[in-house]
């Protein structure tokens, strides 16, 4: 079901009183994480302002990707990293969704275009032969929830693997980072991250801070 833009500011004050709509804002209220019907437009913000540079490389209407970012934070509502307002701020876990989604969609829009030059081998009427990708693949790339929190440990560990190559890898604030990303993927709040790692709070926060201040570089912002 495609839900436009405009429409999520217009719920429940501009709709008409639609079996739909109302099914939808049932949605909203019930599921934990960010309540997307008041806070759609914060999320939007958040997007075009901190992913500018990587909307325009994408071959994609900007409204539409902005739907794949709403969708794919009802799916973690839904699953099992919703936002938990004691674990991340709301500006920084937004940042994140924001960043997995794009790299989804870079990486559908690159695989798609190496099939397109390609072509797939299919195997149709008793033969192998090859086929234009978009008859292959299409309906393909449908990411279920579990795929949507292996992607986040997946840009995780790109991030640590980045935070390795930077000139001050040796300092102690990109250790502490490196040490805490495995932890923040599992959802760990500071406190316990300190006392996991056997380290001080303190440092910890250092980490975190660093880790704000280097994560738009590395996402190319």
């Amino acid at each position: 079901m495609y839900i436009s833009h405009d429409r999520y500011f217009k719920l429940g004050r501009y709709a008409k009183d639609s079996e739909e709509t109302t099914s939808l804002l049932g949605l909203f209220h019930q599921l934990p994480g960010i309540d997307l019907e008041n806070r759609s437009e914060e999320v939007s913000k958040i997007l075009f302002r901190c992913y500018g540079n990587r909307l325009s490389q994408l071959n994609m209407d900007t409204e539409d990707v902005l739907q794949e970012v709403f969708k794919g934070i009802l799916t973690r509502n839904k699953g099992k990293c919703p936002w938990d307002p004691g674990k991340s701020s709301f500006g920084h876990y937004v940042h994140m969704v924001c960043g997995c989604v794009l790299s989804n969609l870079q990486k559908k829009q690159k695989r798609k275009t190496d099939r397109e030059v390609v072509g797939v081998r299919t195997y149709t009427d008793h033969a192998w032969e090859w086929k234009d990708a978009a008859e292959s693949v299409e309906g393909s790339y449908e990411i279920s929830p579990e795929q949507e929190d292996f992607e986040v440990k997946e840009s995780m560990e790109d991030l640590k693997i980045w935070l390795e190559g930077r000139e001050d890898s040796r300092k102690t604030d990109n250790k502490i980072a490196r040490k805490i990303i495995p932890l923040l993927c599992e959802g760990y709040k500071r406190s316990e991250i300190a006392s996991f790692l056997g380290m001080d709070p303190g440092k910890v926060s250092r980490g975190l801070h660093y880790l704000r201040s280097v994560t738009p570089e590395w996402a190319g912002v």
